[in-house]
């Protein structure tokens, strides 16, 4: 700004600046502005300490990589948020430093959280993969801070429980943990000996969106629990791709059925539905089920005891009978072997 359009509220700011550097104060006229606080009267309250307590200490925000997505994504009101969650008083926690038992709550509602400890020892950390939401495969490990060695023998499986609707599913099936878990070591900070933990890979695929509980059972007992907070998928009807001589839509090399001629609420038609994979993944029984956008209420479609062979250069393949009762956007999700293994969003008019 040039000295002839500067304005006079800006000249006597610009003036007063001036003068204090001149007879050598060490603190300009606005340097006590800095200790006002950047949000109008209530509007950083209790609700808003509380989220970010939630965030702080465990997964209740929707997004994924947090830590790594906030960092990079910091704006100067974000800066300005961080120095404000800087003088928050601490939420009182559990003896394990933010590691919060299993029914910590605040108010009436459980905290999310990816970790379980007692007595201040870690017992069971979960880490979901990539952007996970409703719908979608995302992959979990799961590290039991306990070696392998006094594992082996023992059964271990992993059940997941929707808060709101109670829809369960078996995350990993009960099976010896020799033969699902890996030996690993991990390193708890600078000049710490390395810690012998077990490892164990699930697919996590969630079929709705909300909080779900997620039990870990050992030898038929309960041994820790985690709690994740899962994003709704997004609702963009599936595209559309070409095999062999049809079009289809769904995921390509995936799942997919030809849709010739779409969906007409409360009408039923014939789909071939297609899936490609190994025969590990597809040798289970077929289920479809949807749900229909805005609720959280699961429709069985169709269902069949097992796959046929080869078709239209897809693995497997079967022809149905599917019908959606209502009109609007609905998520239809294909569960082999009681697992998800891919959804395709359509709409029936």
């Amino acid at each position: 700004m040039t000295e002839g359009k500067r304005s006079s509220g800006a000249d006597n700011r610009y003036a007063k600046g001036r003068r204090a550097v001149r007879s050598g104060e060490t603190k300009p006229f606005w340097y006590g502005q800095l200790r006002d606080s950047p949000y109008p009267e209530g509007a950083f309250g209790e609700n808003s300490r509380r989220r970010v307590i939630e965030r702080l200490y465990g997964e209740k925000g929707r997004g994924r990589n947090r830590a790594v997505y906030a960092a990079g994504a910091l704006s100067a009101a974000g800066l300005l948020l961080a120095a404000a969650v800087a003088w928050l008083p601490a939420e009182p926690s559990s003896p394990g430093k933010g590691i919060w038992p299993a029914d910590k709550e605040i108010g009436n509602e459980r905290i999310t959280r990816n970790l379980y400890a007692e007595n201040n020892v870690k017992l069971v950390e979960a880490f979901p993969g990539g952007d996970y939401a409703a719908g979608a495969s995302a992959g979990c490990w799961w590290n039991l801070y306990t070696p392998i060695e006094r594992l082996k023998d023992s059964l271990i499986r992993i059940e997941g429980v929707h808060r709101e609707t109670g829809t369960k599913l078996e995350e990993l099936a009960e099976t010896k943990v020799s033969e699902v878990g890996q030996a690993y070591r991990t390193t708890t900070g600078p000049g710490s000996a390395d810690t012998e933990i077990t490892r164990i890979a699930t697919r996590f695929a969630l079929p709705l969106p909300g909080e779900w509980d997620f039990i870990v059972y050992l030898d038929g007992e309960r041994y820790a629990d985690v709690v994740f907070d899962v994003a709704d998928g997004p609702w963009e009807v599936s595209p559309t791709f070409r095999s062999g001589a049809y079009e289809m839509r769904g995921i390509a090399q995936r799942l997919g059925f030809i849709d010739v001629i779409g969906f007409t609420a409360g009408k039923a038609n014939k789909y071939m539905w297609h899936f490609w994979g190994n025969p590990e993944e597809l040798g289970g029984r077929l289920e479809i089920k949807a749900v229909r956008q805005g609720t959280q209420q699961l429709t069985d479609v169709f269902d069949v005891e097992r796959l046929g062979s080869a078709l239209n250069g897809a693995d497997a393949a079967f022809p149905s009978m599917m019908m959606l009762p209502k009109r609007g956007k609905w998520r239809l999700m294909a569960f082999i072997g009681g697992r998800l293994y891919g959804s395709i969003v359509v709409e029936a008019k």
